[in-house]
């Protein structure tokens, strides 16, 4: 939950430690091990978000992607809510 309705701080690395310790917090409640950033997962993520806005289609890539296959989740929401 949030604890203000303040603007919440802004910057790359800021969101990917937000992003990383939610999903951690959430292994660790099921005793699974914790995740590290990796740049190049995210680089490729990055490219593919632009694919979809690009054509402003919402749907799984239809082969796999990167160095190693890679699976996907895809998320879409509305600005005032997430």
């Amino acid at each position: 939950p949030r604890l203000s309705e303040a603007p919440a701080a802004r910057g790359e690395s800021l969101l990917q430690r937000a992003l990383l310790d939610g999903h951690n917090r959430a292994r660790a409640a099921v005793g699974a091990p914790p995740l590290a950033w990796n740049a190049e997962l995210a680089g490729d993520a990055a490219r593919y978000a632009a694919v979809l806005a690009a054509t402003r289609e919402f749907k799984h890539s239809a082969e796999p992607r990167g160095r190693i296959a890679e699976g996907e989740n895809l998320f879409m929401g509305s600005r005032g809510a997430y």
